[in-house]
């Protein structure tokens, strides 16, 4: 069995609902989780289409619609980025998102997957309130 149905199986046992899509990169996942420190972000699960490579990233952490705060937005980038050991936020088109990436080459466990987006989650919750002050 192919990664990414271990990992349906394992969210259909746990009755946790994610949006499927497959298409020629690779399968994916795709829920919204709200934050308790505020906002809403969108966590995407892509297994990439050899099985062998899973990104989960996080969107909608923060929107940056005024480019001259763009220093202050990289420099916030960095000083997050320097403070985590895994997980690195980033900014395409003045979107924040943040990702984590790992092999899954070798006895894939779901479980860890999860407990991945946990840690993510959890990054994402006490860096959410910087970029809210940018």
């Amino acid at each position: 069995m192919i990664n990414s149905e271990l990992f349906q199986i394992m969210l259909e046992q746990k009755n946790l609902r994610m949006e499927k899509t497959k298409d020629e990169h690779g399968t994916f996942f795709r829920t919204q989780q709200a934050l308790k420190t505020g906002g809403t972000v969108v966590i995407v699960i892509s297994f990439h289409k050899s099985e062998k490579l899973i990104d989960l990233n996080i969107y909608n952490i923060a929107t940056m619609e005024d480019n001259s705060k763009n220093e202050e937005l990289y420099k916030l980038l960095n000083e997050v980025n320097t403070q985590l050991r895994f997980i690195k936020f980033m900014e395409k088109n003045g979107r924040v998102f943040a990702q984590y990436s790992y092999s899954i080459e070798f006895n894939y466990d779901p479980e860890i997957t999860l407990s991945h987006i946990a840690m993510l989650l959890k990054s994402v919750e006490s860096a959410y309130p910087k970029f809210m002050n940018l």
